[in-house]
């Protein structure tokens, strides 16, 4: 097949969402596939095209000229699928969802996120409501719909579209060559625990809530925050240390001294018991750490949870309950290493991209 991969994520170097979209192009290609990257950013210069232009072949178009360029070089490929990572509508993307078959990536559920954000007072309520009129006109027109996890496939948000659709979790490819946890470990020092984060999602990562647990914590565990930067400023105790967001060497040089991984912690304030499926834990599991879920994962929901996963209810004050739980969870495994082969079994890239490959094969023949 030729497959049009179509994003506005920036592909900023080293970032969870680049290795992600790198990763699926990778296996695609390896799997006899023509693979044609299209970055969208949404700022001119944004893209940064060190990391991933030995991929696979890319053209950059800035927002400013996407309207026009879009339709034009993506016809000129003539692929016989678009797969399309959830964004704005725009008009260039929507002449080509118009013209091509064409599936949407579902990696959250948006309206619930704005909601929360309108709430808060993040969001202005023009904002708001123009968001609502443009996302039907894109999500009406793909074909079909893959989903990260089961839960999102069957909210509202995107039920009522009607859409042939697969739920395929996010992976991590383990030949990446991430900074893999030491195996000696660091024993002259208190367990480390690592959270990552992005300026815009500050709300369902539950800084406040893991402030909380670290100050029930100070003393026993330390905690290193990437992603947050001068937000917890007046809050963060003396256990923890904050950085803004890193990419490349500089990220590799932090994480790579820390021992346990923290994903998203206040989910419940989007849906309560919410399954998700981060890519910041599958991270975390490549590098080797046990991990801390405050949250269901997609990746554990059949099977009975293995010893280097603690789930923590996803409800509010969840981690500071449980500071007893973790300060032993963090104790105990500060020193374990993750194996590759137990990861694979979880996060392997392999099966869910021969998954993802299959349906676009189906769409296309159902044509």
């Amino acid at each position: 097949m030729k497959i049009a991969y179509i994003s506005q994520y920036p592909m900023k170097a080293g970032g969870g969402v680049t290795r992600k979209i790198s990763a699926q192009i990778k296996e695609w290609r390896q799997l006899g596939h023509d693979v044609r990257l299209f970055v969208l950013p949404v700022r001119e210069g944004e893209a940064d095209t060190r990391n991933w232009s030995k991929d696979c072949e890319y053209t950059v178009i800035p927002k400013s000229r996407c309207a026009r360029e879009l339709p034009e070089l993506v016809a000129e490929f003539s692929p016989d699928i678009c797969y399309v990572r959830y964004q704005p509508f725009s008009r260039g993307l929507g002449r080509v969802m118009k013209r091509f078959s064409s599936v949407v990536e579902l990696n959250s559920d948006d309206v619930q996120q704005r909601l929360l954000l309108l709430k808060q007072k993040k969001l202005s309520w023009l904002r708001y409501l123009q968001f609502r009129v443009t996302r039907s006109l894109l999500l009406k027109r793909a074909m079909g719909f893959v989903s990260v996890t089961n839960e999102l496939l069957l909210s509202p948000s995107y039920q009522n579209f009607s859409k042939q659709s697969a739920v395929i979790p996010n992976g991590f490819d383990l030949s990446w060559q991430v900074r893999r946890k030491p195996v000696e470990g660091q024993r002259d020092r208190l367990p480390r625990v690592l959270f990552v984060g992005t300026p815009d999602a500050d709300v369902w990562h539950g800084l406040d809530q893991i402030v909380e647990l670290a100050e029930q914590c100070n003393g026993e565990v330390d905690f290193v925050m990437v992603g947050v930067g001068d937000k917890l400023k007046e809050i963060a105790p003396s256990n923890m240390k904050c950085y803004p967001q890193l990419w490349g060497d500089e990220y590799e040089e932090v994480v790579v001294d820390c021992d346990i991984g923290i994903s998203s912690a206040a989910l419940f304030r989007i849906q309560k018991d919410m399954e998700a499926c981060p890519l910041k834990t599958r991270d975390y599991l490549a590098r080797g750490m046990p991990v801390i879920l405050p949250y269901r994962d997609t990746a554990f929901l059949e099977d009975s949870l293995p010893a280097w996963v603690l789930q923590l209810p996803n409800e509010e004050g969840a981690l500071k309950n449980s500071a007893t739980a973790v300060i032993d969870f963090v104790t105990k495994l500060k020193d374990f290493v993750v194996s590759l082969e137990e990861v694979d079994d979880v996060i392997g890239m392999t099966a869910l991209e021969h998954r993802r490959l299959f349906f676009f094969a189906q769409l296309v023949r159902s044509e």
